[in-house]
C-alpha cells in the first residue's frame, strides 16, 4: 500500500491515534479530533479540532496551516479494513505472497496490456468487457500451450535443405542442357 506520510508539509492522520469506543482521534490527552457531520458521499468522515486548542500547541506548524480553523482528518468508513491490512504487510506470508504475486500474476497483466490491448477495452457493457477479457484470457492460454508443446521452435529443417539442393540441381542441370543444345546447333 502506498505511504503518503512524506507528501505533504504537515502530519498525516496517522500521528494521530483512532479510538473507536469514543469515535474520535487523540494525539495527546487535551488535543481530541471529534467527530462533525455525517459520513460524506465519498465515505469519509470528518474529524476536526477546535483552532483554540491548535494555537496553543508550539508544533502547530506541524500539525495543520490553518488560522482559522483546527486540525481536519478524514477517515473512510471502511478504515478498519485498512488497518488490518497495513497489520498483514508486516508478516512473512505476506511479503512471500507479494513475491509470489509479482513473479506469477504481475508478468500476465504486463503482457495483456503491451501485447493484447488490454489498456483501454474496445466494447462497452460489462459483459461485452467480460467476454473481450475472456477471449483475451483464452488466446493466452493458447498461446502458452503451444509454447509448451514446442510449436514455432522446430529443428534444422533438413528436408527443406534437400528439398532446396535437389530443385537446384534440377534448375541447374537444365540450363546446362539448353545452353549444350544451342552449342550443337
Amino acid at each position: 500500500m502506498p505511504n503518503w506520510e512524506d507528501q505533504y508539509e504537515v502530519w498525516s492522520s496517522s500521528h494521530f491515534h483512532y479510538e473507536p469506543e469514543t469515535d474520535q482521534y487523540r494525539w495527546t490527552p487535551r488535543q481530541i479530533l471529534n467527530r462533525v457531520g455525517e459520513v460524506g458521499p465519498d465515505g469519509r468522515q470528518l474529524y476536526r479540532a477546535f483552532a483554540s486548542t491548535c494555537n496553543a500547541y508550539p508544533v502547530k506548524g506541524q500539525c495543520t496551516t490553518s488560522k482559522v480553523q483546527g486540525r481536519r482528518v478524514y477517515r473512510h468508513v471502511g478504515e478498519e479494513y485498512l488497518e488490518r491490512v497495513r497489520t498483514y504487510e508486516q508478516t512473512l506470508a505476506y511479503q512471500k505472497a507479494l513475491r509470489e504475486r509479482q513473479v506469477w500474476v504481475e508478468p500476465l497483466f504486463a503482457e495483456a496490456k503491451e501485447w493484447h490491448g488490454m489498456r483501454h477495452f474496445r466494447l462497452r457493457r460489462l459483459w461485452r468487457v467480460n467476454c473481450e477479457a475472456l477471449i483475451i484470457a483464452a488466446g493466452h492460454n493458447l498461446q502458452q500451450l503451444l509454447k509448451k508443446r514446442g510449436w514455432g521452435h522446430h529443428p534444422f529443417p533438413t528436408d527443406a535443405l534437400c528439398a532446396s539442393f535437389w530443385i537446384f540441381w534440377v534448375i541447374f542441370s537444365m540450363t546446362f542442357e539448353v545452353e549444350n543444345a544451342s552449342c550443337i546447333e
